[in-house]
């Protein structure tokens, strides 16, 4: 095993590793497959459904802090069945999906999640459909930059502050990726771990800079990363260089365990295990810890 690091060889471990996931791991595989079946709804209808359900899933969740509640796709699947997603935006529909937004979490929670929904639900009005909301909210989208303390839930207010007011900072990302903005990358604990041991970080243009707990640091470390060493290596047909959100979904399910009754692989977790990991010939954290004990 060499004792050098190297991004493309880290570059193709990464690639050779997600690619054999990919195609063994039915959890891994749906997770890909679901960013794709969602872009081509937004493409083919501008009130798809699938967004809106994640969207309302996403301020539920607060994306992802809290479980998804039972039965929540079949509730949210019903209601659109029902009134249509133009008709949840007002009237008896907008009344029974807020009813029932407001029955699901806990009391405490309660109006502070119905009133995220309105908001979205006038923004969407607003912009005429949800794939202008979500255009609109990609273009207004700065990465790199942290939203002020002040942003309001207001029309006035700048669309990203708006986003990140309702869905979170990781959660308007995350909800942008599902929507098919695969250049978004929402990054929580699970990929920073892995940037920062993989040595992906070292990929910023100015990693004498690194801060590990600046989450725009390890966006940009990914986004040059990718564009660098993994340009024309596609998995599912997605190029992983251009589409560092479609990695990044990659990395999340190598590094999480989890939820909702989906197990992922849990390997480069809290706890690294380094003797399951197929990238590890390549791996920072590996190649350093290795030599340090010979």
């Amino acid at each position: 095993m060499s004792s050098v690091f190297d991004f493309k060889k880290l570059a193709e471990k990464m690639h050779e590793t997600f690619s054999r996931n990919y195609h063994t791991k039915k959890e891994v595989r749906e997770f890909i497959e679901d960013l794709k079946k969602t872009r081509r709804c937004l493409e083919e209808d501008p009130d798809c459904p699938l967004v809106f359900k994640s969207d309302i899933e996403c301020i539920v969740t607060q994306s992802l802090y809290f479980r998804k509640p039972r039965n929540f796709d079949e509730e949210i699947s019903r209601l659109i069945e029902r009134y249509g997603v133009k008709g949840l935006l007002t009237g008896k529909g907008r009344e029974e999906l807020l009813r029932y937004v407001g029955s699901i979490v806990s009391p405490r929670r309660k109006e502070g999640v119905k009133e995220k929904v309105k908001a979205v639900l006038d923004h969407i009005q607003e912009k005429g459909s949800i794939r202008e909301w979500v255009n609109k909210l990609a273009e207004d989208i700065k990465e790199g930059t942290k939203p002020r303390a002040s942003a309001r839930l207001s029309s006035r207010a700048g669309t990203e502050e708006e986003g990140t007011k309702l869905l979170g900072e990781k959660g308007l990302r995350d909800f942008l990726r599902s929507a098919g903005r695969w250049k978004m990358v929402p990054i929580d604990i699970h990929e920073q771990r892995f940037i920062i041991r993989t040595g992906i970080y070292l990929a910023h243009s100015e990693p004498q800079k690194f801060d590990p707990t600046d989450k725009s640091f390890l966006r940009e470390a990914l986004k040059t990363f990718a564009s660098k060493y993994l340009r024309g290596k596609t998995i599912a047909g997605i190029d992983l260089g251009e589409n560092p959100g479609v990695l990044d979904a990659f990395i999340y399910t190598y590094c999480s365990r989890g939820r909702d009754g989906k197990k992922y692989l849990d390997i480069c977790a809290k706890k690294p295990k380094c003797k399951r990991c197929g990238i590890r010939e390549a791996c920072f954290h590996f190649i350093l810890t290795t030599r340090l004990r010979t």
